[in-house]
């Protein structure tokens, strides 16, 4: 996948697209952002 090709988000700073790469078989992981 490439980066450039995410759209930033319909409403920034408010509403925006993110990327999270979790290895094969990691723990669970819970993302909040603030």
């Amino acid at each position: 996948m490439r980066i450039e090709a995410v759209p930033t988000g319909k409403n920034p700073p408010d509403d925006v697209n993110v990327i999270i790469e979790v290895p094969i078989g990691g723990e669970p992981i819970k993302y909040e952002m603030d």
